[in-house]
């Protein structure tokens, strides 16, 4: 006989077992169903309104800046300011978000303490986020963050033993790509603005990709195969280019759900992406996106659907790549780009020799102090002519931890990204220099994004409710009047 029992007392069988499953639904889900909907449509509106108010920003500000200077910045800069902070401080990073693709410099002398665009942004945004930002911090940020630390740590030794302006200069620099880097993007990513974020950031680089495009085919008609530099709206290196482009195509291959792209948006996007990065000829660029996407397509996830065919033109591209580098090898020019590259690998090897521990310090091609005054071109021998053996072991474990650390403690759906840009990155760094401002800082506020999209959608503490359904079958009289059994 069906009993009702008292909202304390548990039940068994079938019914209760099913009602205690993680997730399972209230008797007022249909309610719970239209509030979920409606907030979802406001937040694709606010989404909506935040990608088209940061992109008419940035564009604004990328033709404004040429011709007014930084007055213009000033106004534009200061209206967005506003705008964000009557609604919500996240807004600011998500906004600023154009402008950490940008180069451009504001100034700075010859010691490597000018500053860039996105240097300036960057520095502004990590304080929002220090003081205005979501807490609490989540356990994978702390760790991404006690890694910044340690390698800030290592390369100390090196500012105490090398004391000059550029040194000091860059190894706050430096805290500010990794560490700030990371917490500006999981900062506008932990309040809900991922998908605008990256939107932001995809949309920019896809207008930096159309025209390297354009140029290139410009001199394509002319009968020219260089590789392209922009001059307008400033001045944007080759490998600035084809890396930025690079970060962008790797996020359309992956499309993560929570970014919210459909597919047939993601695709042309990507290949618009490879465009621009083919039309800059950055061989770094392409070789690092063909590693990152073996990367996304080969894991055993959710992600590995994605299409495995683009590998073929992609492996062509670095037999490409392969097939240059050996004619500049075969060549008799001896001051081209390999030959010049493996001259500098020797002369860095001479200045690591001078210090093996500790570096000559960072920067140390603007001190004047060496008769070598050029950044190397290869990420580990900087580290060791800069911060020594001691530098590198910091700057390996800053790294490699950054993707142990998303790839175990992260779903596959926000660690994969996350691992995929750093490991580009990385290998770009083995081509040419690793420490470029926006190329150190992109990558990482896109893995900050992802850790922050991950804690949005699981916020620390959050308990599935356990709910108890009761029997509450109404008892029949049996027809003969007497009570059921």
């Amino acid at each position: 006989m069906s009993t009702r029992r008292s909202p304390g007392q548990t039940t068994r069988g079938p019914d209760a077992r099913t009602a205690q499953r993680p997730g399972a639904r209230r008797p007022d889900a249909p309610g719970r169903d239209v509030q979920r909907d409606t907030k979802r449509a406001e937040q694709a509106a606010a989404t909506v309104v935040i990608v088209v108010a940061g992109f008419v920003v940035a564009a604004t500000l990328g033709v404004a800046v040429p011709v007014a200077g930084l007055a213009a910045a000033a106004v534009l800069g200061l209206t967005a300011v506003l705008f964000a902070a009557s609604r919500e401080p996240a807004m600011l990073a998500v906004l600023a978000m154009p402008l950490l693709c940008s180069v451009q410099r504001l100034g700075g002398g010859e010691d490597g303490s000018g500053l860039s665009v996105s240097d300036a942004v960057l520095f502004v945004m990590f304080w929002v986020m220090a003081f205005l930002g979501p807490r609490p911090l989540s356990p994978v940020l702390r760790a991404l963050l006690w890694l910044t630390a340690f390698y800030q740590a290592t390369t100390l030794f090196t500012v105490l033993i090398n004391p000059y302006t550029a040194n000091a200069v860059e190894w706050l620099h430096a805290w500010l790509l990794t560490a700030g880097a990371v917490l500006v993007g999981w900062g506008a990513a932990r309040r809900g603005y991922a998908t605008a974020a990256l939107t932001l950031i995809v949309l920019t680089t896809a207008a930096i990709s159309v025209l390297a495009i354009a140029i290139a085919v410009m001199l394509l008609a002319e009968g020219d195969l260089q590789e392209v530099y922009l001059y307008w709206p400033f001045f944007m290196h080759k490998n600035v280019i084809g890396t930025l482009a690079a970060f962008s195509a790797i996020v359309m291959y992956a499309r993560p759900p929570w970014l919210r792209w459909p597919t047939w948006a993601t695709t042309p996007m990507f290949w618009l992406l490879c465009g621009g990065m083919v039309a800059s000829q950055s061989r770094q660029a392409i070789v690092s996106v063909v590693v990152a996407v073996v990367l996304v397509a080969l894991r055993g996830s959710s992600l590995a659907s994605r299409s495995r065919a683009v590998l073929i033109p992609m492996f062509g591209a670095v037999v490409a790549v392969g097939l240059a580098v050996a004619a500049q090898f075969s060549e008799a020019n001896q001051f081209n780009s390999v030959y010049q590259r493996l001259d500098w690998y020797a002369q860095t090897t001479e200045v690591w020799k001078m210090n093996p521990w500790f570096g000559m310090g960072l920067r140390w091609w603007y001190t004047g102090l060496l008769s070598e005054e050029f950044q190397p071109p290869q990420a580990i021998l900087e580290m060791l002519s800069s911060a020594g053996i001691v530098g590198l072991l910091g700057f390996v474990v800053m790294l490699g931890g950054f993707m142990a650390v998303m790839w175990r403690r992260l779903p596959p759906q926000y660690g994969t990204l996350a691992v995929a840009m750093v490991l580009a990155r990385v290998v770009q760094g083995q081509l040419d220099q690793f420490w470029v401002t926006v190329q150190v800082s992109l990558p990482l506020v896109i893995v900050g994004i992802c850790v922050g999209a991950h804690d949005h959608a699981n916020p620390p503490g959050q308990r599935h409710d356990v709910v108890v359904v009761l029997d509450e079958t109404p008892v029949t009289p049996a027809r003969s009047g007497r009570s059921a059994r």
